[in-house]
């Protein structure tokens, strides 16, 4: 069983063991967005001046870096730069950034070490942690990825303070799915938060957000039955990402995730799984921070990308569900029919 909790590291305790980590390369090299360069890399450097002067490879901000040629484009820069197997890539942003990196230095040189410094709320709770890297391909979300676990994940909650709203929020659906999964009570905390500047605050319930992700990691590191509970929202919110990619109308990936959650408790509502007080009490919650949908023109085209989602076994679907708030189900078989409708409700929400 892997311990991913001592792979998370905390505030003081995370830079004592950034400083170790960075001690064992051979060198190091940082990779930002735009934003991160800007607003996050002065930061880290004045908490660990060793980074001064470390080579920066800087990819632009969003979605759209995290595509093959901006793969090749680091690789290039490694090799330049005459990085060995026992150099440290330091993964500076959000989720963009820590799942582009880790691909990278998953596969260079068949594997180098790496570092996620998440500094999105997004990455914090969910997008930093667990191992899984990928990027897009053809437009279509997580095509092609590894599983390979960072030295460590450095966390830095003073990073969110950077943020704008509509990012907290997005990376707060990741906090309500991990609720909607796993723990009602925690659900019920998170819905007594009303904007936020009281998300970016709550640091014990964006630390229990790590917890849930971790503890279900640990039992399933290469998503085998166990992880899939955290697919919860994404088959059909990778579909809406996806669409907006392909229309270059991007949604932030939270956003997607949010009405993807909404679309599938709606599927559990209909195969009489969940209760319909329970999908009302979701649907406020979404609907209170997420701005409605209204781009899904063609529901066939949707259902095209729906099959080409990984999670898709031969000709089946099959998709994450919950059977009451707090407790998921997984390989749960869905028709076209259910998805199509699904997909019809939160258009209309």
């Amino acid at each position: 069983m892997l311990i991913m909790e001592s792979l998370i590291y905390y505030q003081t305790e995370a830079q004592v063991k950034l400083n170790e980590i960075i001690n064992k390369a051979s060198s190091i090299v940082i990779l930002c967005d735009a934003n991160t360069k800007r607003h996050c890399l002065p930061h880290l450097i004045a908490m660990n001046p060793k980074l001064k002067g470390t080579y920066v490879i800087t990819v632009p901000e969003g979605e759209k870096s995290k595509e093959w040629r901006f793969a090749m484009r680091i690789w290039e820069k490694l090799l330049k730069n005459n990085a060995d197997r026992h150099t440290l890539l330091i993964n500076l942003g959000g989720g963009v950034v820590c799942d582009l990196g880790a691909f990278a230095a998953s596969v260079f040189k068949r594997g180098i070490a790496y570092v996620n410094i998440p500094t999105s709320l997004m990455a914090q709770v969910d997008a930093a942690i667990g191992g899984k890297t990928a990027i897009n391909i053809n437009g279509i979300k997580n095509q092609i990825g590894t599983f390979q676990l960072p030295k460590a994940v450095c966390v830095f909650t003073e990073f969110l303070s950077t943020l704008t709203e509509q990012h907290v929020y997005a990376g707060f659906a990741e906090m309500l799915k991990h609720a909607l999964i796993a723990d009602k009570n925690y659900w019920d905390e998170l819905k007594n938060l009303q904007h936020s500047g009281q998300i970016i605050s709550a640091s014990d319930l964006i630390k229990k957000s790590a917890d849930i992700k971790s503890t279900i990691v640990s039992k399933d590191f290469y998503e085998n039955n166990e992880r899939m509970k955290l697919n919860f929202g994404h088959t059909i919110g990778h579909v809406l990402e996806s669409m907006c990619m392909q229309h270059n109308n991007l949604i932030l990936h939270g956003e997607a995730v949010a009405w993807g959650m909404l679309a599938e408790a709606y599927i559990s509502r209909e195969k009489k799984m969940l209760s319909q007080q329970a999908l009302d009490e979701i649907e406020t919650i979404i609907r209170f921070y997420f701005k409605p949908l209204s781009f899904i023109q063609n529901i066939d085209d949707a259902m095209r990308l729906l099959y080409a989602d990984k999670k898709r076994v031969g000709d089946e679907l099959h998709i994450t569900l919950i059977r009451k708030i707090g407790t998921a189900v997984i390989n749960q078989h869905c028709s076209e029919k259910e998805v199509k409708s699904a997909m019809q409700y939160i258009n209309e929400c």
